[in-house]
């Protein structure tokens, strides 16, 4: 009787998760659908107005702006998602931390720049841009609230509208590629923090607070070191690629290999509502939240599968619709491979998700070790001998080392089917 009542309430609960996920997908997930493929956009229209030798230079700066962010972030927007669906009183001071680590790392950039103009310049629009990229913490407020149709979809287009718009006018009235690129991007981010922060403050929700617990900040630090590993691999080869065989390879590189990227939106829409969803479903039924995910992750297998075959028998067909010629001869291969390790990296996103809401966050910083290693020892042989086909080899190897050891001990850590 109590094993039947159970398992009724059990599915219940099963049954509004999946209302809430397919609301998030619908509405939180679009919007960082159009986040993501900004950048794809760009470079899809810059590479026509600008040289390779400049595109290089810009790809250059995107990647420094890209790392910074995720470093000035620390981890907490995760956080945000995992609890605040246990305690609500977590939000101001994970916000406050956020504001004021933003304010850290924008200062850092615009001092080194100050003092040896490795960024020719461009400090302090480096500076604005970081503090403004704290957005990503204060939007995962209302995905970890469950407020999935609040989380950020209006302000994201609006955003994006904007950066677009801005974008045009400035390189209308001749500012640089990186300067209009810049002052765009700051402006747009700090259009989403401001609408979204005077949401939080007239909730109530907001109070002066800065204390949080040990178990948050050990939290944060394993995924801060998860998305810092991630960045790091995904942009610093840019920065390896620039240094080592010049603007103009970079700049054939970077738009081939963030084509290759694009389907981790599909990834982000999938793990935007996920991580709240299931740590507040493992709780109730934990096989039931096992099911779910290895469901997940087969069907988005299933989906990569079939969309890589397509996109195979027309690689550089697509890239010279997308970006030049030149791109597309040389870049069909570096496309290739890291579409496929993206393929292999979003599959094994919903498996991520589950350990960091079951509180196994340790495992995925191991994970993380493993990838830097690989990466860190293969990369700069691999760019000397292959060029930038080498260094997409590399990305492939990482991320299906990694996909088999999430494999692996997703299946160690199997619920008995009876809780």
């Amino acid at each position: 009787m109590v094993l039947h009542a159970l398992t009724a309430y059990s599915q219940r609960s099963l049954n509004l998760m999946k209302k809430l996920y397919l609301i998030g997908i619908g509405t939180h997930g679009f919007g960082k659908i159009l986040s993501q493929a900004a950048p794809i956009g760009l470079l899809m229209v810059l590479s026509r107005y600008i040289t390779t030798e400049e595109l290089g230079f810009l790809s250059f700066i995107i990647a420094l702006i890209s790392i910074f962010s995720s470093l000035s972030e620390l981890g907490l927007s995760n956080c945000q998602n995992k609890f605040l669906a246990e305690d609500t009183s977590f939000l101001s001071p994970i916000l406050n931390w956020e504001i004021i680590l933003a304010l850290l790392f924008g200062s850092f950039l615009l001092l080194i720049d100050t003092l040896t103009d490795c960024f020719s310049g461009y400090g302090i629009y480096l500076f604005w841009v970081t503090v403004a990229s704290s957005f990503s913490v204060i939007v995962s407020v209302f995905s970890g609230l469950l407020r999935l149709v609040e989380s950020g979809i209006y302000q994201t287009i609006a955003s994006c509208l904007f950066f677009a718009g801005s974008l045009s006018l400035f390189f209308y009235w001749h500012f640089s590629a990186v300067e209009s690129v810049l002052l765009a991007r700051a402006g747009s981010w700090f259009l989403v923090n401001s609408w979204m922060l005077s949401r939080i403050y007239l909730s109530g929700l907001y109070q002066w607070a800065w204390k949080l617990p040990k178990v948050v900040w050990l939290f944060a630090f394993h995924t801060f070191w998860f998305s810092s590993v991630e960045l790091l691999i995904a942009q610093v080869d840019v920065l390896l690629v620039k240094a080592m065989l010049g603007d103009r390879l970079a700049g054939i590189f970077k738009p081939a290999s963030l084509l290759g990227v694009a389907p981790m939106v599909l990834g982000t829409l999938i793990a935007a509502p996920l991580l709240s969803i299931l740590s507040r479903q493992i709780k109730v039924a934990p096989f039931q939240a096992w099911l779910l995910t290895r469901s997940l992750a087969a069907g988005i297998f299933l989906l990569m599968a079939g969309i890589f075959v397509f996109i195979a028998a027309f690689s550089e067909t697509i890239l010279a619709l997308v970006y030049t010629p030149a791109i597309a001869q040389e870049g069909s291969i570096v496309f290739l491979l890291m579409f496929a390790s993206t393929c292999l990296f979003v599959t094994g996103m919903p498996l991520q998700e589950f350990f960091l809401a079951k509180g196994i966050s340790a495992f995925v910083g191991r994970v993380a070790t493993v990838r830097l290693i690989l990466f860190s020892v293969l990369a700069f042989p691999s760019i000397y001998f292959l060029g930038i086909l080498g260094i997409s080899i590399v990305h492939f190897l990482v991320y299906f080392v990694s996909f088999v050891l999430y494999i692996i001990n997703f299946q160690l850590i199997k619920p008995n089917r009876d809780q």
